[in-house]
């Protein structure tokens, strides 16, 4: 039998405390400059709209910027502001897919699983990840299924993935020119005053977003992601022997316990108290003796 050669991360994602760290990382860098964009065109809003008429003020500005033949005199604002915000939302998502790929190649994922699974980045992600904690094998070129939600909240919130699709198949209707509508009292049910209470602002209709819905996205995203990577590893089958061989050869237990804390919080995500003490009680009594 063929031998299939898994792809493994680089030295830089090799751990789920750096996929995320990395993550949020991005999205840190990306930001301000979107924000930025937005300033700058609410100002050009603002200003044309107090400028008689209109038209000559756009046409001055794109002149200055060096675009002399530019069309301003059907410039519509609301599309402007909108067109910012879809930007800005698929660039999150970009970096979102791009923590879900590297997710998927952290060694002790199983990254063949992608292909048994009908879906999006998340989906795939979330039931690639499920399956390698499992052990169980891929199906081999069955008919992919769709993720169900039996699944996905054992990782990730239902309200997260309810705004994440939202803010996805909203971006891929205005940017791709599709003739679908998103209902946004149907999509979420009886979930928008929930939404609202946990982060501060409820979701904007499909072609109306502002930057309260970039800061939603972001903010289910970045949740997502760490609870991911948190949930990733197989505690007993992948990580203890692990954590056995890299602190083998320490004599001093308290040191151990202590090293193996350090690891689990940062490397791993692993915050539960109980779960940290289990761990490194169990690896430094097999250690020491």
């Amino acid at each position: 039998m063929k031998k299939i050669n898994k792809k493994k991360p680089t030295k830089e994602f090799h751990t789920p405390g750096k996929i995320e760290s990395t993550f949020r990382k991005n999205l840190g860098l990306v930001n301000p400059y979107m924000c930025l964009v937005d300033s700058a065109v609410k100002e050009i809003i603002d200003l044309s709209k107090k400028s008689s008429p209109e038209e000559k003020y756009l046409k001055n500005i794109t002149k200055k910027a060096g675009h002399p033949k530019i069309y301003t005199e059907s410039i519509n604002f609301e599309h402007l502001q909108q067109l910012v915000h879809l930007s800005h939302i698929s660039l999150i998502q970009a970096k979102a897919e791009e923590a879900c790929a590297n997710i998927r190649k952290l060694n002790y994922i199983n990254s063949l699983h992608v292909n048994d699974i009908d879906g999006d980045f998340l989906r795939k992600t979330i039931y690639t990840v499920h399956k390698s904690k499992e052990g169980k094998n891929p199906k081999n070129g069955r008919k992919p299924k769709k993720l169900g939600k039996e699944i996905y909240i054992k990782y990730i919130d239902e309200i997260e993935i309810l705004l994440i699709d939202y803010y996805r198949l909203s971006r891929n209707i205005n940017l791709h020119g599709s003739q679908n509508i998103i209902d946004k009292n149907k999509h979420f049910i009886n979930n928008l005053e929930v939404i609202k209470s946990t982060f501060g602002y409820e979701p904007n209709n499909y072609n109306s977003f502002d930057e309260n819905d970039v800061y939603l996205f972001s903010l289910a995203w970045q949740s997502c992601i760490k609870k991911i990577c948190s949930l990733s590893v197989n505690i007993e089958r992948d990580l203890i022997p692990k954590l056995k061989k890299r602190y083998k050869g320490y004599t001093k237990i308290d040191r151990i316990k202590s090293g193996i804390i350090q690891t689990l919080k940062q490397e791993y995500l692993i915050k539960d108290s109980e779960k940290l003490d289990n761990i490194s009680e169990s690896v430094s009594t097999s250690i020491i003796g």
